[in-house]
């Protein structure tokens, strides 16, 4: 990240593990976050996520730049209902679990389920929200926040 008086700033991100042993990486700078204590309820609700894929582009030459918005992952929202149901995208449906250590988080949908984990933390504006971060058993990685 390089501030607006054009120096760069270090940010680090803190890295947890899934339910099922896999790390993953919080979608934030890491401030002395710490997990636990999320409810159900906070979690209920619409959150702005993004979609990393599994996929690593790659480009040769140096027509690189044109190429940046085919990489680019846009984002789209999940909304996690009260009675367990999540609705991806306004594309696909499914459940999502909030484990009994209240940060383990778990979204199936038919093809793909998402193990991860749930936090506040501060989002680069400095304003504290949920977020969120999922693995996929398609080895795809999903952030989300609200």
């Amino acid at each position: 990240m390089t501030r607006e008086d054009g120096f760069h700033t270090v940010q680090l991100r803190q890295m947890t593990i899934t339910s099922d042993g896999w790390l993953t990486m919080l979608p934030f700078n890491h401030g002395g976050v710490t997990l636990g204590g999320v409810s159900e309820e906070k979690l209920i609700g619409t959150f702005e996520a993004v979609d990393f894929g599994n996929t690593t582009p790659a480009f040769t030459g140096e027509s690189n730049r044109s190429k940046v918005d085919e990489i680019i992952s846009p984002t789209f929202t999940i909304e996690l209902k009260a009675n367990g149901t999540v609705r991806f995208d306004s594309r696909k449906e499914g459940r999502w679990l909030l484990e009994d250590d209240s940060y383990r988080v778990k979204m199936t949908f038919s093809d793909v389920t998402y193990e991860g984990v749930v936090c506040n933390m501060k989002d680069d504006s400095g304003k504290i929200v949920t977020a969120v971060s999922l693995l996929g058993s398609d080895n795809s990685s999903v952030w989300c926040m609200k």
